[in-house]
């Protein structure tokens, strides 16, 4: 004989299994659009009496695209960054360990159009962001570094290095390189 589940037992596990196919789509599609990062913002490099200016816009266009994040690594942890919004208020101690706050609870993030931004100087709207023991101070002659802007999975960036007191666009690089 056939060993079929009763209509009424299939029933009442079809939600659950349903229920758990759903799940797990909408983490599927969660993770994938976290990992989609779109490089729709451009980062031109500009020298400024003997500052370094960085030029945010639309790839596309020259119109200054609004960002939430933007920031200036040395591929060792180092970074200047600053943002619209304080990374801590994105978590919560929960057992003695940081977790992403539920929605509901997080901050709401502006994005802002800020067009140039000189290294060094925060625009009005933004913070400094990150550990001051890890921060950037000045940007030295010959290093490689990696400037980026973010808004969402919108996000643009370019390694450079100084030369001469300017700044040099270079191919992009993604860990460290010698600078000999």
């Amino acid at each position: 004989m056939w060993n079929i589940p009763s209509l009424a037992k299939v029933m009442t596990v079809a939600p659950e299994l349903r229920r758990g196919k759903l799940a797990r789509a909408v983490l599927v599609a969660v993770l994938f659009l976290a990992a989609c990062q779109i490089e729709a913002i451009e980062i031109d490099i500009l020298t400024s009496e003997g500052s370094v200016l960085f030029a945010i816009h639309e790839k596309d266009s020259r119109e200054a695209a609004p960002i939430h994040t933007f920031g200036v690594s040395d591929f060792s942890g180092n970074r200047w960054e600053i943002a619209t919004f304080e990374m801590s208020s994105l978590y919560k101690v929960q057992d003695g360990k940081n977790v992403l706050k539920p929605i509901d609870e997080l901050p709401k993030i502006d994005v802002i159009a800020v067009g140039k931004i000189k290294f060094g100087q925060v625009p009005s709207g933004f913070l400094l962001d990150g550990p001051a023991e890890n921060r950037i101070v000045t940007l030295e002659e010959g290093k490689v570094y990696q400037a980026y802007a973010s808004r969402g999975a919108h996000q643009g960036h370019i390694s450079f290095k100084i030369e001469n007191g300017v700044g040099v666009n270079l191919p992009n690089v993604t860990r460290a390189v010698s600078s000999q």
